[in-house]
């Protein structure tokens, strides 16, 4: 197997690995547990390296319907392909019209404070 392929292999089998543990900090449980595992304060089913195996070996309609059920919940939650696209033009609206600080005032900080480092990168501020 070529490199290229051998990397989008891997990018894919991570991508599916982040659905399976789901993101704690932002409050998705794992493939095992129910969606309110974090408001009821409940702690998460046990995800075992073997577990996760086990599932990426198998195709989504194969997996039992629980686990189908909130591997699609987290598909959902995590992938950022999944954003409505009135709200993806929203944000890029708002992105895109945010105004910036004043950056003149800047050289004249990083030299009192001694920021040399930053100085020399000035430019990326």
């Amino acid at each position: 197997m070529n490199k290229h392929l051998k990397n989008l292999k891997n990018q894919y089998n991570q991508f599916h690995h982040d659905f399976l543990q789901g993101d704690r900090s932002d409050g998705i449980p794992n493939v095992l547990s129910p969606d309110h595992t974090f408001t009821d304060a409940l702690r998460q089913r046990p995800l075992t390296s073997k577990r996760i195996e086990s599932i990426l070996a198998q195709e989504i309609d194969e997996l039992d319907n629980e686990v189908k059920r909130n591997y699609q919940r987290n598909n959902r939650l995590i992938n950022l392909d999944n954003i409505p696209e009135e709200l993806e033009e929203k944000i890029l609206d708002d992105f895109n019209v945010a105004t910036s600080g004043d950056r003149s005032k800047l050289l004249n900080y990083f030299i009192d404070k001694r920021l040399k480092s930053l100085t020399e990168q000035i430019g990326e501020f």
